[in-house]
């Protein structure tokens, strides 16, 4: 039952997988940070973070992808079922 201006999320069925995803995200962005300017500022180039920033943005989009290929509509699920 969804009533204006609010969200019931218990009776969204990606309830378990969003705190999942939530939790993913938050550990992405957290180490956007902390790795390459706690762990690799002592590296005297900048390759280090460039590749890292690299492989952090695939790792990303990756999951953004994976994310939309399990979205679907409330009617189209109910549809499946």
């Amino acid at each position: 039952m969804t009533q204006i201006g609010q969200l019931n999320l218990s009776a969204h069925p990606m309830k378990k997988s969003f705190w999942r995803w939530a939790g993913w995200f938050l550990f992405l962005f957290v180490l956007d940070f902390t790795l390459p300017f706690v762990f690799l500022n002592k590296i005297q180039t900048v390759l280090g973070s460039f590749l890292f920033w690299l492989v952090w943005i695939v790792v990303a989009i990756i999951s953004m992808f994976v994310i939309f290929l399990q979205w679907q509509d409330t009617e189209t699920r109910k549809d499946a079922h």
